[in-house]
């Protein structure tokens, strides 16, 4: 979407004589978060810019090469890392204690240098503690867990889930997670049902095995249709993603994920298209007789919601977009920041780099989100939680 800032944004950020601005983003609105933290160093030189967020955790080496305005990018949970940059900052010592700082990024001179990875704040007890919390005292019944794959730590969210089990809170949850993640649980799956998890969102991300394998994601269709499999006999709701558009992209491959066009304004038509038929036929044959209980509730109030967001054009900001239906593609506004471009020769090579997480030959492939064959294990998660890492990176011939 567009980078441009309102007004009043603008002047917010005028009428302050800050010391820290900080923004986070992910991935769909990094260049306007870019944006923002360039026009708060032109009107504030002295202030420290940082950037955190999932985006920046794994792709800092983009950014600082791109946003050399930002002084410094959060890397992982920001908490305590920001807390302990603004005590830095407070107390003058900012470019001095940087390298001591765990969990961040920066520039220095024609390097990117990043910290060793600060440990994880979470304790699968305290999340329990809040979660108990919103349902005494704001009366919420469903929360999603906002990780790109909170069951990477198997110990901690096994732990997590018999603390939701012990305290018996009757809450219901969902989550984003990989195949590999659902086929290595088989034998767990039971336990994450009976802690309240009935939605679990899987990034299968394409029907035909050579985007898959473009994707470099290193599942098959197998897998990813027996991971569907497993969750449906242990009564969790699966929601399959899927990315269509690529370049490669054809007639067959397509009509494999549903049938696809490739301009934008036909391809959210088709979209649009796909999830009226898929939720059509799952109004009038499934959802009202799928099973009892609490999955076919939840079944119904996804269906209500659907149904809701369509009407209300809140879905996918239909009505923000101009999109009203078929017969209104050619009015479509998606005010894409079209002088964004990625150079032919690029200066540095575009790759995600994983807090340190994984060393040497190791960091191809047990990848956080990107799709690796293995799985770190128990006692090598906890090892590199203590231990964290430290990463340079030389842009000097950039």
């Amino acid at each position: 979407m567009t980078n441009r800032l309102s007004e009043d944004e603008v002047r917010a950020i005028l009428a302050e004589r800050p010391d820290v601005v900080g923004v986070t983003a992910i991935t769909p609105s990094i260049y306007k978060a870019e944006r923002l933290l360039q026009i708060a160093k032109e009107l504030h030189p002295h202030a420290v810019t940082v950037l955190g967020g999932i985006h920046g955790t794994f792709m800092y080496q983009q950014v600082l090469t791109e946003a050399p305005w930002i002084d410094a990018v959060v890397r992982g949970e920001g908490e305590e890392i920001f807390t302990n940059l603004i005590h830095a900052v407070d107390s003058g010592e900012w470019t001095a204690r940087r390298p001591e700082l765990r969990g961040i990024a920066y520039r220095d001179g024609d390097r990117i240098v990043a910290t060793a990875a600060a440990p994880t704040v979470r304790d699968p007890k305290k999340v329990v503690d809040e979660i108990e919390t919103l349902i005494r005292d704001h009366d919420v019944g469903f929360f999603i867990l906002a990780d790109e794959e909170p069951t990477i730590n198997r110990r901690k969210f096994v732990r997590f889930c018999e603390e939701l089990i012990a305290r018996d809170l009757g809450i219901l949850w969902g989550i984003n997670t990989r195949v590999t993640d659902v086929l290595r649980d088989e034998a767990l799956l039971p336990l994450y049902r009976k802690a309240g998890l009935i939605h679990v969102s899987l990034g299968t991300e394409a029907a035909a095995q050579m985007n898959l394998d473009r994707f470099n994601k290193e599942t098959t269709i197998a897998q990813n249709k027996k991971a569907v499999q497993l969750l449906r006999e242990a009564g969790i709701v699966v929601e399959a993603q899927f990315i269509v558009g690529l370049e490669n992209e054809t007639v067959e491959t397509l009509e494999e994920t549903y049938r696809m066009a490739l301009d934008r304004a036909t391809l959210l038509d088709r979209v649009m298209h796909n999830y009226r038929r898929f939720y059509i036929r799952k109004a009038l044959f499934s959802y009202p007789w799928a099973g009892s209980g609490e999955r076919r509730l939840y079944l119904l109030g996804c269906l209500k919601a659907f149904l809701k967001a369509g009407f209300e054009r809140r879905f996918y900001d239909l009505g923000k977009v101009n999109y009203w239906g078929p017969q209104a593609k050619r009015g479509v506004r998606f005010d894409f920041d079209t002088t964004r471009t990625r150079p032919v020769e690029s200066p540095v090579e575009w790759k995600p780099r994983h807090n340190g997480m994984v060393r040497g030959e190791d960091r191809a492939r047990a990848m956080a989100c990107g799709g690796g064959d293995q799985q770190l294990s128990d006692d090598e998660l906890a090892a590199i939680e203590a231990a964290g890492a430290h990463e340079v990176v030389d842009t000097s011939h950039a």
